[in-house]
């Protein structure tokens, strides 16, 4: 009877060192699968960190031709009003564009335009001199640039 309980006992512990090794088994296969989807989740992450990253580079990128064909607007149709209703776009929108333009210019071209606003206001059409030229806008355009007086240059 000891040899039968003896067999019985070894069969038992087969089967359950058997079942420990499967569940050892199934452990070790879901700690790697949690270990690739992390890797994956990572990756995911790091890809959607560069696109958001390249978006704001083009958004920028695009702002900041906006502004530069904006300014290029204002000086051609000389003034900021004329421009607005010529763009379509509001004054808010036209001077919004103009202070982004005017963050990206370097300071050299800053200079100028302080120079140029050091020159003096605005001459309305009464005050001009005979035979200057001034817009609709009453501003007398600068003969040396072709930008308007009290118009920024950027």
């Amino acid at each position: 009877m000891t040899s039968r309980t003896n067999e019985a006992a070894l069969e038992r512990r087969q089967r359950l060192r058997d079942k420990h090794k499967r569940q050892l088994g199934a452990v070790n296969q879901l700690e790697r699968l949690e270990k690739k989807r992390g890797s994956i989740e990572d990756d995911r992450d790091k890809q959607i960190a560069k696109i958001e990253e390249d978006a704001a580079r083009d958004i920028a990128a695009v702002e900041e031709e906006i502004a530069g064909a904006v300014r290029d607007a204002v000086d051609a149709f000389g003034g900021q009003q004329v421009a607005s209703e010529n763009l379509g776009l509001t004054l808010r929108e036209i001077r919004r564009y103009l202070a982004e333009g005017d963050e990206q210019e370097p300071d050299s071209e800053g200079e100028e335009v302080r120079a140029a606003d050091e020159q003096g206001p605005a001459v309305s059409k009464e005050a001009a001199p005979a035979g200057s030229p001034v817009d609709a806008d009453g501003v007398q355009s600068d003969a040396g640039s072709g930008t308007p007086e009290g118009v920024s240059a950027t």
